[in-house]
């Protein structure tokens, strides 16, 4: 047989197993893992059963943005069942993580276990207290003492951005931790001399995911090995691999993060939070096991949202009304307490703008930018859909003005 009969065979085959294959699209698909989650044998981390296990308990900020001025932890660590008390300062050893990116005009703040001199939203950890149970951890954070000096308060991405704004991470020099923009032709010339021009200013503003299982995390530690384990409700094990290895100074082949079955997640649960790296210290300088679930008051304030965005867009159209496809759109993000491992959902909110429209003209002529502001609230991240619901809702109030204007 020819090389090329060869070839024309194995096409040929290659083409009959495409025309057999089960099709997905318009199908419907039976689910294979809902006997399993439906009779009460899922395994979430809670379920977890480790032999020795305490339990802990933050005490959170009350302020939106403030200096820690002094924290006084003596009668906690005398209460009863509690096993130790710790501070940023007990953490000195533990490395601060970065959400680096290769994107320009981005800025990577912090990420630590506990607020260290500053708090920059309520809810952030300050203490984490260890006990026997989260009972007898909870009565504990009663007894610390913390003194706080407030500083400004910024709420606004719009006053955020403005370089006279009270800066919330002083090293980075400015509230903007991430600015893009996406350009092909002269959008706003095009825009200048259209015959009809549709302008909106569209304010969308922060949600919460409520996923039915709060954040939980229980850290194993062997201090023989010194391997360490973290079972987490995390949609992305491998980013919290990485970052705790960074964080802990531990090689990967010392370190399994597990996500086993998750509750729900809807974004929230897609990137590391200081709890994470508090636990995995924990278990570490206590050698034994340590676990910490989230009730739901917490989760609805230390969980981070979705973003709130005010977004400027103009459409061009010709004197028959029809779409040049000359956009011009500009958003500003709050983009909360600091930065984040899915901080490139900016970038796909402003490409879910770029998106193609039903036109008669498709020009070329667009022009889409937008920044992220750190305010003082909660660490904003990309939660279902990364922008493209507020992209689709701007987008579509602009062509529905266009077809009133249309008549």
């Amino acid at each position: 047989m020819t090389e090329a009969s060869t070839k024309q065979v194995a096409a040929s085959r290659e083409a009959e197993e495409l025309a057999t294959r089960p099709k997905i699209v318009g199908a419907s698909v039976k689910r294979t893992e809902d006997p399993r989650l439906l009779t009460g044998k899922g395994a979430y981390v809670d379920d977890r059963k480790a032999a020795g296990v305490l339990h802990v308990a933050f005490r959170r900020s009350d302020h939106s943005h403030a200096l820690i001025k002094s924290i006084d932890c003596s009668a906690a660590g005398e209460a009863d069942g509690v096993v130790a008390v710790f501070t940023a300062e007990d953490m000195s050893e533990v490395n601060a993580v970065f959400a680096t990116s290769r994107m320009k005009n981005y800025y990577a703040t912090p990420i630590t276990g506990l607020a260290t001199d500053k708090v920059r939203y309520v809810g952030e950890p300050v203490v984490g207290v260890i006990a026997r149970s989260r009972y007898l951890a909870e009565d504990a954070l009663e007894l610390l003492d913390i003194a706080y000096e407030p500083l400004a308060v910024v709420i606004d991405p719009e006053e955020a951005a403005k370089p006279s704004s009270a800066l919330l991470h002083e090293e980075a020099g400015t509230n903007v931790l991430c600015s893009r923009e996406f350009k092909t032709g002269d959008a706003e010339a095009a825009i200048a001399n259209a015959a009809v021009r549709v302008s909106g200013r569209f304010r969308f503003h922060r949600k919460t995911p409520t996923a039915m299982e709060n954040r939980t995390y229980l850290a194993e530690y062997e201090p023989g090995r010194d391997e360490l384990t973290l079972y987490t409700s995390s949609q992305v094990p491998g980013i919290i691999r990485d970052a705790l290895s960074d964080a802990l100074d531990m090689p990967g082949s010392q370190l399994r993060v597990i996500a086993p079955d998750v509750g729900g997640g809807f974004g929230g649960k897609a990137s590391l939070y200081p709890e994470e790296i508090f636990v995995a210290f924990a278990a570490r300088r206590l050698g034994c096991a340590v676990k910490w679930t989230s009730d739901r008051m917490e989760d609805l304030a230390a969980t981070s949202q979705g973003f709130d965005q005010i977004v400027d867009a103009e459409l061009a159209l010709d004197r028959r009304c029809r779409c040049l496809f000359d956009l011009s759109v500009d958003g500003r993000d709050r983009a909360g307490s600091g930065s984040e491992f899915s901080a490139w959902s900016l970038q796909d909110r402003q490409l879910s703008w770029t998106r193609p429209w039903h036109c008669d003209v498709q020009a070329a002529d667009r022009t889409v930018s937008g920044c992220r502001a750190a305010d003082v609230d909660i660490r904003d991240r990309a939660l279902d859909g990364h922008g493209r619901a507020t992209a689709r809702h701007g987008s579509g109030r602009v062509a529905f003005t266009e077809y009133d204007s249309a008549g």
